[in-house]
């Protein structure tokens, strides 16, 4: 899989996949075609362009776009060296600064989650000439709800008790805080049981065991106390923009997030639009990904041909 190292960004080495394909049970790169309109994609906090999955091999999306799906600092294949901060505005400096290495002459951008949805943000704020549409799947609320956070901090707290070998030596994080990893990163849906249960496991495996939690506190800080550009710059932007909103997103991404983020682009061409998907929780891409890869591919294609 191809990389992009930047030693100037804390040597960054910042990992991609272009117009994906499967070779088996194994996920492929290919070189990326300039001729096409390229849609990037930014994956969710805490999630890695493997979350993407079900947008990197939709025949439909592959068919019309020039496809990359990039992994954000601290997050999947993607390294950079220990920094004293982080924040979600220095991850899209990050990405954009790979674009920028790519050559990618235009795109749209999807972004999900409060992680994708704010790089995405920041991109288009600092590269409006580039940025041809802008779709933001459960971003959440601008900043983090006072609630929220405090269960974040909590969760930062429990991560920490078991850091370098500390804890009750079982490499066990306790229950309740497990629960909480699943209902915030997956959703409380009945029907997402399997896959919340399956995350609880992979957390707890990662960050039970004693090993250095310091990537994922950078991760949960990050989100947890995001600051948002402000009013006259989110009104500033001018193309298109999509949000997507899921009914059962009570928590991270609530239909008032959607509306906050609609009220603020008040320059987006048409007036940004919302569109609420029945049943679907926050991490849309993976769980209503057909709703998700028909609205990304309908959005874009009207803005293309407009």
């Amino acid at each position: 899989m191809p990389y992009i190292d930047l030693p100037e960004r804390w040597n960054l080495r910042l990992f991609y996949i272009s117009n994906p394909i499967q070779d088996g049970g194994e996920i492929k790169s290919r070189p990326l075609d300039y001729t096409r309109h390229t849609l990037v994609f930014f994956h969710a906090g805490t999630s890695s362009s493997a979350g993407l999955i079900k947008q990197q091999l939709d025949p439909r999306l592959a068919a019309s776009f020039n496809l990359l799906f990039m992994d954000a600092p601290h997050h999947g294949g993607t390294t950079q060296d220990d920094k004293e901060t982080h924040t979600v505005e220095e991850s899209a400096d990050d990405l954009r600064a790979a674009l920028n290495v790519l050559q990618v002459p235009s795109y749209t951008l999807f972004g999900e989650g409060v992680n994708g949805g704010n790089c995405a943000v920041f991109i288009t704020l600092k590269e409006p000439q580039k940025v041809k549409g802008l779709i933001l799947a459960s971003p959440g609320p601008m900043r983090e709800d006072p609630a929220v956070h405090s269960s974040l901090m909590r969760l930062i707290e429990a991560m920490s008790m078991h850091k370098d070998g500390r804890g009750d030596g079982t490499g066990r994080i306790e229950k309740e805080v497990l629960y909480a990893v699943g209902e915030y990163f997956v959703g409380g849906a009945p029907r997402l049981q399997t896959s919340r249960e399956a995350a609880e496991l992979a957390f707890d495996k990662r960050y039970g065991t004693g090993h250095s939690a310091h990537d994922m506190r950078w991760i949960l800080l990050s989100g947890a106390e995001r600051e948002p550009p402000s009013p006259a710059e989110l009104a500033s932007i001018r193309c298109p923009v999509l949000i997507l909103s899921g009914s059962e997103d009570k928590v991270i991404s609530p239909l008032s997030a959607a509306e906050e983020w609609k009220k603020a682009f008040k320059g987006a061409k048409g007036g940004a639009t919302i569109a609420s998907i029945s049943g679907a929780p926050h991490l849309m891409s993976m769980s209503d990904y057909s709703i998700v890869n028909r609205m990304i591919l309908q959005f874009t294609k009207r803005n293309l041909e407009a």
